[in-house]
């Protein structure tokens, strides 16, 4: 299921009637677009690996790496704030979160989010 997200139902009796029908117990789902998956994809390996290569992620999402930076709005200025201020290390093949900049991968990882871009909305922040 790498191309959507589904919730399980909610309701334990409900979950269970389905699993022991053999049905997938799926009270919703939502069909990823490309763009939503690899952006999926690099913040996932970001947040898991606090590190990225570009070329290893374009060989396996089966795209260029021009393609996957114009699909994350990369951004190299803002990277190089984050450099700055410790918190990554970068350079055209790859980009780490420093030690430093753990506590921040959220912030790290919210940069090649375009859905963040001029959005107003209030998230949990970091502390």
């Amino acid at each position: 299921m790498d191309a959507a997200y589904a919730q399980n139902a909610k309701d334990i009796s409900a979950y269970m009637a389905q699993v022991n029908a053999s049905q997938m117990p799926i009270q919703r789902g939502y069909a990823l677009a490309p763009w939503q998956r690899i952006t999926r994809e690099v913040i996932e390996c970001i947040m898991c690996n606090n590190a990225i290569n570009w070329h290893d992620m374009a060989q396996r999402l089966h795209v260029s790496v021009d393609e996957i930076k114009q699909t994350i709005h990369y951004n190299e200025a803002e990277l190089h704030t984050l450099q700055t201020d410790g918190l990554i290390a970068f350079d055209a093949d790859s980009m780490e979160i420093t030690p430093d900049g753990l506590p921040f991968v959220r912030n790290v990882a919210a940069a090649f989010d375009p859905m963040m871009r001029h959005n107003h909305r209030l998230f949990s922040k970091p502390v």
